[in-house]
């Protein structure tokens, strides 16, 4: 009987730890909502919300994938940023959206390329190589640009907002994304690998060929994501991408992935967090919220739930 009621307990502690994520999103909405006397839910902002929320999305379900592998990567805004730049002047150069979309996909299987190989051979933790990375692509991106304080591709792109073109490249990543993840070798590797190097090494695991194929998924995220800041902002700059990192970090933590990854790890984690990040910045801003207490409150919440989920995660780890 006492062990039943004990399962019990621990059946519903992890139903609510895999549905607070959600509950939280509709809890802010709802919130925002409220508090903006219906501003935050009015047609106007609903399309800028999907239109922020595309970026977030999309650099988190390809980023997924290396958390998931126990990879740790803070280089995503760095790396957008150099591709998107690049991908700029490549696209301005020959005046066609055709090259800089192949450049940008080019770029972005590069440096998930270069980050594969940076985690193999390279005996440092790779949260560590990916912050040095991330840095360097940042610097690089100012290089080149040089004196120019942005660069245009209006021309290019055109002058409109497709943001039908921009939820259905979302969908179709992601719908793809979640096959991999969940029904693919791929997907059962890495969350294995994150889980126990030591374990998913013993039943035959390759787990620098496991994490290439996360890098690389990842860096198709980057691509994506670089693709559609330039058909959003239809220019970039020596900035462009800096807070994309900060929020896939938010948004994955936000959206119920343990940071150490392993088999709690869920797909559904990008897309969430993301929402969430979204509404709270958008929400904020829409009250009036000053940006420096934006930055503190989503400081805030980013380390309380990486206690909860990290506490709630490593208390029933395998010994590694």
């Amino acid at each position: 009987m006492e062990e039943n009621t004990v399962t019990k307990k621990r059946i519903d502690t992890k139903k609510i730890f895999r549905y607070a994520p959600l509950a939280g999103l509709v809890v802010l909405v709802i919130f925002f909502a409220v508090a903006s006397k219906g501003r935050f839910l009015s047609s106007a902002n609903i399309k800028v919300l999907f239109n922020q929320l595309m970026i977030t999305a999309l650099i988190s379900t390809g980023g997924i994938f290396a958390f998931t592998a126990g990879a740790l990567d803070m280089s995503m805004g760095g790396c957008v940023c150099v591709a998107a730049i690049v991908a700029a002047f490549a696209g301005v150069a020959t005046n066609s959206l055709l090259v800089m979309l192949l450049v940008v996909v080019g770029i972005g299987i590069g440096l998930g390329l270069l980050k594969a190989f940076l985690a193999k051979y390279m005996d440092v933790p790779i949260f560590m190589l990916t912050i040095v990375l991330g840095m360097a692509l940042s610097a690089l991106g100012e290089t080149v640009m040089g004196n120019l304080t942005s660069l245009s591709v209006s021309d290019i792109v055109g002058k409109q907002q497709n943001t039908v073109l921009y939820i259905a490249i979302l969908v179709a990543f992601y719908v793809v994304a979640m096959i991999i993840f969940n029904y693919s070798t791929v997907g059962k590797s890495a969350k294995l690998v994150g889980g126990n190097p030591r374990a998913a090494d013993q039943t035959g695991i390759n787990a620098n060929k496991t994490k290439l194929y996360a890098f690389l998924l990842g860096g198709i995220g980057i691509a994506l994501t670089a693709f559609i800041v330039l058909m959003r902002t239809k220019s970039v700059n020596a900035s462009t991408g800096g807070n994309v990192g900060m929020d896939m970090m938010v948004a994955i933590v936000l959206g119920g992935m343990p940071l150490a990854g392993g088999a709690k790890s869920r797909i559904s984690a990008a897309l969430i967090g993301a929402g969430i990040v979204t509404a709270l910045n958008n929400g904020l801003m829409v009250i009036g919220t000053d940006s420096g207490y934006i930055q503190l409150i989503r400081g805030i919440l980013f380390m309380i739930v990486v206690f909860i989920t990290g506490f709630s995660y490593r208390t029933n780890l395998l010994p590694r």
